[in-house]
């Protein structure tokens, strides 16, 4: 038997494989400032005829506010420049922009645009996404949070839907990395006082409970028009126009 075992040559020494050191990656930057870096991204869904459409995410990465969702059938390089224009009439200029090697982000229309404007583009690697976390997470919350959920008819219902959820999710939602305040209301406080910071931020939503934040609609609804209302009261000289996003059914 070992005769044979040796004539097959089982008997050589097997190699065992090296293992591949992967690098550590970054820590992903946090601005110190609204309007520092922003991201962009670009998401895919089809209406219940089958037709295809496309979204694009703006995020604000120094407290992960919604900018904007640009969605139509085609969104070309064009309408990418459009959207950017729009939001930035009401946010005011901004320093960098973060997205991947898409092709409406490559284009010499966007690049012209943003020479132009004086704003720096920033690329992520190729088959690395996780340079830009940020809209990568707001991409899940998008989708699981509305966009799986309904069947749309049309593009019009879409973008309903989405402009009332992204008012929604900056306006009455508290987020527990800026203190449990609404992400809205944390850039307008930091465009008050330009030297607070995160830890000032949570002083001013000191009174909430992680209770109430994780409760039913009702509760987070009161939770987020109490922490407004402290916040004027202590800071009553809010602007009303700066950093303010227009409303699906109020203007600021």
């Amino acid at each position: 038997m070992y005769r044979i075992y040796r004539e097959l040559e089982l008997n050589r020494r097997i190699k065992l494989r090296k293992r591949m050191k992967r690098d550590k990656p970054d820590e992903l930057a946090v601005p110190d400032a609204p309007n520092e870096v922003w991201s962009m991204d670009f998401m895919a869904d089809r209406l219940g005829d089958g037709r295809q459409f496309s979204l694009l995410n703006v995020l604000d990465d120094f407290n992960r506010e919604g900018l904007g969702i640009e969605i139509d059938f085609s969104l070309p390089a064009e309408r990418v420049v459009r959207a950017l224009n729009q939001i930035i009439e009401w946010r005011g200029a901004l320093g960098t922009i973060c997205f991947d090697k898409g092709p409406e982000y490559i284009s010499g229309t966007l690049m012209e645009w943003a020479e132009n404007k004086g704003i720096t583009l920033s690329y992520i690697q190729p088959g690395k996404p996780q340079q830009n976390a940020y809209v990568e997470r707001y991409n899940r919350t998008v989708r699981h949070e509305w966009l799986d959920l309904y069947i749309f008819e049309s593009i019009e219902a879409v973008q309903q839907i989405a402009t009332e959820w992204l008012w929604s999710y900056n306006h009455e939602r508290p987020n527990m990395g800026n203190g449990r305040m609404t992400r809205g209301l944390s850039t307008r406080i930091i465009a008050t006082e330009p030297n607070s910071n995160r830890a000032l931020l949570r002083g001013h939503s000191v009174f909430l409970r992680p209770a109430d934040v994780h409760r039913g609609g009702q509760i987070r609804h009161q939770v987020s028009q109490l922490t407004c209302v402290t916040a004027v009261l202590r800071h009553p000289q809010l602007p009303k126009n700066r950093f303010c996003q227009p409303s699906p059914t109020k203007r600021c």
